[in-house]
C-alpha cells in the first residue's frame, strides 16, 4: 500500500534540500500525493465524522462539535450528513468571516478534497457561543481549497502529518491493550490447564 508513497514528493523534497524554493505547483503536487496516500488508508484507520468537526467557539475558550448544534447539511445530491466520515480540519485551520458569520475550512474523504463552510450565529450565553445553523460541503480541488481558505500548503502538510501521528498513537494504544489481555489469557490458560 505504501510502496510508492514517496515517489512524487521525493523530487520536490530533494529540490528543497538543494536550497531551491518549491513552487506552489510543486507543493500542490506533494499535497495531492499525500491526500491520495491518506485516502487509500481510510478502510484501515479511523476517520472522524463531519459532526465531530470542532470549529465554533463555545463561549468559554473551548470549541464545540457541529453535531451539538444539529445544523442543516447542504451538499450536492444530499451526499453528506453529520455522520459522513472523512478528515475535517478544525478551528486552527478555519478562515473566519464577518457577517454573514462563516467559518471556512477543508476536509478530505475517500474521493476528493472538500470545502466546508459553516454558517453560524453568535449567541450570548455568558460568553459568545457560536451556534451553527448550516454546513455546506462541496467536492472540489486543492487550488480552490487554498484560495477559499487562505491556508498555507505547509499547514495542510502538517495537518496530514498530525492525522498519521494520531493513527500511530491510537494503534499503539490498542496494541498495548490487546497485549495485556493476551498476556493475562496466557497466564490464566496455564492455571486453567492445571486445574482441568
Amino acid at each position: 500500500m505504501f510502496e510508492n508513497s514517496a515517489a512524487p514528493a521525493s523530487v520536490v523534497l530533494k529540490e528543497l534540500l538543494e536550497g531551491k524554493k518549491a513552487s506552489k505547483e510543486q507543493l500542490m503536487r506533494v499535497l495531492e500525493e499525500r491526500r491520495s496516500i491518506l485516502t487509500r488508508c481510510t478502510k484501515n484507520f479511523s476517520q472522524k465524522t463531519l459532526g465531530q468537526l470542532a470549529c465554533l467557539d463555545s463561549g468559554n475558550g473551548f470549541f464545540h462539535e457541529l453535531k451539538e448544534d444539529g445544523p442543516r447539511v447542504i451538499s450536492f445530491d444530499n451526499e453528506f450528513r453529520l455522520d459522513s466520515r472523512g478528515f475535517f480540519a478544525g478551528n486552527s485551520l478555519c478562515k473566519r468571516m464577518g457577517f454573514p458569520w462563516e467559518c471556512v475550512t477543508f476536509g478530505v474523504d475517500h474521493n476528493s478534497w472538500l470545502l466546508v463552510k459553516t454558517c453560524y450565529t453568535p449567541e450570548n450565553r455568558g460568553g459568545v457561543y457560536e451556534k451553527a445553523f448550516s454546513v455546506e460541503v462541496t467536492r472540489t480541488n486543492l487550488s480552490i481549497i487554498l484560495e477559499g481558505t487562505e491556508i498555507e500548503p505547509t499547514l495542510i502538510w502538517m495537518y496530514f502529518k498530525m492525522i498519521t501521528e494520531e493513527w500511530v498513537s491510537s494503534r499503539k494504544s490498542l496494541y498495548e491493550q490487546a497485549l495485556k489481555v493476551a498476556q493475562g489469557m496466557n497466564e490464566e490458560d496455564c492455571l486453567f490447564r492445571m486445574i482441568s
